[in-house]
């Protein structure tokens, strides 16, 4: 065991011995502290404990903490609430998040324009997030590969088209706008050994 471990377990175990003792000598502490007469009043039913009391357990306390007790709890319902909310997103919700990262790659994509290849970084990326549109009703364009500079711009324009009118929440506009771009670009592949000659 550490020194530093060994000093925190001797620290709580004194802790709490020391918490004991007090408990057992509570009559000579308070008399050292000049509070011995306040607890032979209350241990009497006399002084100031029993007009606390009494006011605590009054109706109009009984009633104040039944509204009170209301109060927090149509708090801690809508805290809860909105944490299911925010890890519960809607379908509608789930579309317009997908504005952020469109962008996201849209900027990716225009900076790698100029390769001769396909970083297949950025493909990967771009398959799974359209997997995920695809997923939510989204059209997902699948332009050959035998022409890399054609393939950056079609998706760039693609992604710049939707990720303005999800981030605006017109998630039915940007669905038909996607199936529109869907059909007029999406060709069929060639095949994986495209794939392996036109992405790096």
């Amino acid at each position: 065991m550490e020194k530093r471990q060994l000093i925190r377990l001797v620290g709580k175990v004194l802790f709490w011995v020391a918490i004991v003792v007090l408990g057992l000598n509570l009559e000579n502490l308070a008399e050292a502290f000049g509070y011995d007469s306040v607890l032979a009043d209350f241990a009497q039913g006399e002084g100031f404990f029993p007009a606390v009391w009494s006011v605590m357990t009054s109706d109009l306390v009984f009633f104040g903490a039944l509204v009170a007790l209301g109060a927090g709890i149509a708090a801690w319902a809508d805290h809860f609430a909105k944490k299911w909310d925010s890890t519960h997103l809607t379908h509608e919700q789930q579309c317009v998040a997908q504005s952020w990262p469109l962008r996201i790659l849209a900027d990716e994509l225009e900076r790698a324009s100029h390769l001769p290849q396909i970083p297949a970084e950025i493909f990967s990326k771009l398959t799974s997030r359209y997997n995920t549109l695809r997923d939510l009703g989204f059209g997902a364009p699948s332009p050959p590969l035998d022409d890399p500079r054609a393939w950056f711009e079609i998706h760039q324009v693609y992604l710049r088209l939707l990720w303005p009118i999800l981030n605006d929440g017109h998630v039915d506009l940007a669905k038909l706008e996607s199936m529109r771009w869907n059909g007029q670009v999406t060709k069929p592949l060639s095949g994986v050994s495209q794939q392996d000659s036109r992405i790096a």
